[in-house]
């Protein structure tokens, strides 16, 4: 597979430069930008999405954890919200606690150390003190709660 180091080694250019049209950013001349883009078809080159998540401190990733994966009503929504995230370029992952609060906060807390771009939850109002008081540790650019009564 070949590297960033690859394509700025046949369009001679820096590496810098390359990720410059890689990531949309900063000034590159026309002429540079349409070489560089040629290379990246003809090599195949595809950007490391863990180093570019580690670069750019997201990595479009939102995680959703529903209580339960078999209702109707959940792969509705799960259908409607993972489209929608589709739409603005996110992966979506998909946690099924089972109803079992143990199951969720372990979740939580493996979403939380992966660092997901964001967060959504189902829960109960039964437990949505607790919940709360765990999430509010979420450092996760959003967090969408849906209660129910």
């Amino acid at each position: 597979m070949p590297s960033i180091k690859d394509v700025a080694l046949k369009a001679g250019v820096g590496i810098a430069t390359v990720s410059r049209v890689i990531n949309q950013s900063g000034y590159v001349k026309e002429a540079t930008r349409i070489k560089i883009e040629k290379v990246i078809e003809e090599l195949g080159f595809k950007p490391n999405e863990i180093a570019r998540s580690m670069t750019q401190q997201k990595n479009r990733i939102a995680a959703f954890i529903l209580p339960n994966t078999k209702h109707l009503f959940f792969g509705e929504l799960l259908f409607e919200v993972e489209s929608a995230l589709y739409e603005k370029n996110y992966k979506l992952m998909v946690c099924n606690s089972s109803e079992q609060l143990e199951k969720e906060l372990l979740y939580i807390d493996m979403l939380k150390t992966n660092r997901v771009d964001s967060m959504i939850f189902r829960m109960a109002s039964s437990f949505m003190n607790m919940r709360c008081s765990v999430i509010l540790g979420v450092r996760s650019r959003y967090v969408l709660i849906i209660a129910s009564t």
